[in-house]
């Protein structure tokens, strides 16, 4: 475990690799409208592929940063980390460390930012259900957490791809 006071720790994730939404698989939720886990909907989350995104560091501005270079080290840290063996067909291939994330504008409300070309906009509760389809190019994150290592949104800058990408990896 780290030295960080668990209290103050938070996550900041450079190139974070966000889950697209793909067949029933629902892996972004910003809008939170209801879901068949959520049948009253309401609840706005995301997920982050850890193992796809490009640099995690964890504690706070006040005490610094320290990059992870270990899933393994949020885990035992207390992050709430999906781990998701690969499969049969797949032997060479790395587990799956996923990272649920809420979003809630219940305290604090979150400061995100939607980056397109040269247009910087700050989506509220209102706007940010437009993210949940778009076509994601990379994302800088910073999370906080409950006190059951819950992960929450703090700050997201989103930058999108353009419609006319050809690269439909969203």
């Amino acid at each position: 475990m780290t030295n960080f006071n668990n209290d103050y720790m938070m996550m900041r994730i450079t190139g974070a690799y966000l889950k697209p939404n793909r067949d029933t698989a629902i892996w972004r939720n910003f809008s939170g409208r209801p879901t068949s886990l959520n049948p009253k909907g309401g609840t706005r989350y995301f997920t982050i592929d850890l193992n796809k995104s490009q640099l995690i560091e964890i504690g706070n501005d006040a005490i610094g940063w320290k990059i992870v270079n270990d899933i393994q080290e949020l885990i035992n840290d207390g992050w709430k980390i999906k781990i998701y063996d690969a499969r049969d067909k797949y032997p060479d291939s790395i587990p799956n460390a996923n990272l649920n994330v809420i979003v809630s504008y219940e305290h604090k409300k979150p400061a995100i930012y939607q980056h397109l070309d040269d247009v910087k906009l700050e989506l509220d509760q209102d706007t940010i259900g437009g993210l949940d389809n778009a076509w994601i190019d990379k994302a800088q994150i910073k999370l906080g957490h409950s006190k059951a290592m819950t992960a929450y949104l703090n700050t997201a800058h989103i930058y999108l791809k353009p419609n006319n990408s050809d690269d439909w990896a969203a």
